[in-house]
């Protein structure tokens, strides 16, 4: 001891402030983890600096959610369109419940696939296109009163007038249930 201070800690603080002062300099590599007075400039440069705005992404946006509103819709025709031509001796037999459920698993897996088609990304457009989803579920009978030639090239005759002659125009179907709008 000297003057009643141990000698090791005058030591160690004049080293310690030796490597900082390399360290300012950039003599010295410093670790991860040490913060620097030019790691402090680089950040508040960092921080100042705005990223460019793209007017272009602004207008794709709603594009992009109407594109993913447009999936769900297209992947519950593709589901019923699959269901008619795979099951349609064993539809008719199911309850509304189970249709409503195997409607939507069906239109989900081919709106998912349809996602990855046209790379729909982002938690906004899979909220879009599973609200299109349920609005083909519970309104693509309103199609089939607007275009019946069209679903009568699809499916067929017999297909078509019974979905006209469940649910009239302009209503929505849910689980049997007629909503009149």
């Amino acid at each position: 001891m000297q003057g009643g201070k141990p000698v090791t800690l005058d030591v160690n603080k004049t080293r310690f402030e030796e490597r900082l002062t390399r360290i300012d300099k950039g003599r010295q590599w410093a670790p991860e983890g040490v913060v620097t007075r030019d790691m402090y400039a680089k950040r508040a440069a960092r921080a100042k600096t705005v990223k460019a705005h793209n007017p272009l992404a602004n207008i794709l946006y709603p594009v992009g959610i109407l594109m993913a509103l447009l999936a769900g819709l297209i992947s519950v025709l593709a589901a019923r369109y699959a269901q008619f031509h795979l099951l349609s001796d064993s539809v008719a037999d199911m309850s509304s419940d189970l249709l409503l459920a195997g409607e939507f698993a069906m239109a989900s897996c081919v709106g998912m696939v349809l996602r990855m088609a046209i790379a729909v990304q982002g938690k906004d457009k899979l909220m879009a296109q599973t609200v299109g989803v349920w609005a083909g579920i519970v309104g693509l009978h309103n199609l089939v009163h607007l275009a019946p030639d069209l679903f009568t090239t699809l499916f067929s005759p017999g297909w078509v007038a019974s979905v006209m002659a469940s649910a009239p125009f302009q209503s929505i179907l849910f689980r049997g249930v007629v909503f009149a709008m």
